[in-house]
């Protein structure tokens, strides 16, 4: 069995075993069924870190990564600098996933327009809320964490796909506090040796 097949692909596999068109037919309803079960998840970040969503983005690539990454960054795009034109337009994106991941850099802390206005509309939706330490830490920190995260019920976690693939997949916020994860949770991830930043 492919490692990344599931229950219903292995259905598929029964059903059009035998027949002269399997291949085509089965490599067609996979791929399909493969994009219904992508997780969405929202990223915000400063602009200084877009090098990170790009990486990010990248991992999309690797197999069993089944997650796809959108930018809630639209400056560019919007006229002026209106919160309710802006928030709106975060809504409309942000409404398609379930989770929404904070980059944090040296210099979030102090972004206090678009990326807390996101932050905003990401818990008003109810999302779970990932903080990724681009620094390598596994903890929160009021150094570099934007005060709109803090004690919200997130997640703070290193910048590496293995935690994160499990933070998207696992975590279910709470309505307060700042949460991290035991060293056995990256141990059974083979994060045990990771650098870990104090």
């Amino acid at each position: 069995m492919h490692p990344q097949q599931t229950s219903l692909e292995i259905d598929l596999l029964a059903h059009f075993r035998g027949t002269s068109f399997a291949s085509l037919n089965l490599t067609l309803e996979i791929q399909q069924l493969r994009k219904q079960n992508v997780t969405q998840t929202f990223v915000g970040f400063s602009s200084t870190d877009i090098e990170s969503y790009k990486l990010m983005k990248e991992w999309e690539k690797l197999i069993n990564f089944n997650f796809k990454f959108s930018s809630c960054q639209m400056h560019e795009s919007l006229k002026g600098n209106d919160i309710i034109h802006v928030k709106a337009s975060c809504r409309s994106r942000i409404k398609k996933g379930d989770t929404y991941i904070m980059l944090i850099g040296n210099d979030t802390r102090f972004k206090h327009k678009y990326l807390r206005w996101e932050a905003e509309v990401a818990m008003e939706k109810g999302c779970n809320i990932i903080c990724v330490n681009l620094n390598g830490m596994r903890y929160f920190n009021p150094r570099l964490c934007p005060p709109i995260v803090n004690d919200i019920g997130a997640i703070f976690i290193p910048f590496a796909p293995e935690i994160i693939a499990h933070a998207i997949t696992n975590y279910k916020k709470p309505s307060k506090g700042n949460y991290k994860y035991s060293h056995a949770v990256y141990k059974k991830l083979g994060m045990e040796k990771s650098v870990v930043v104090v």
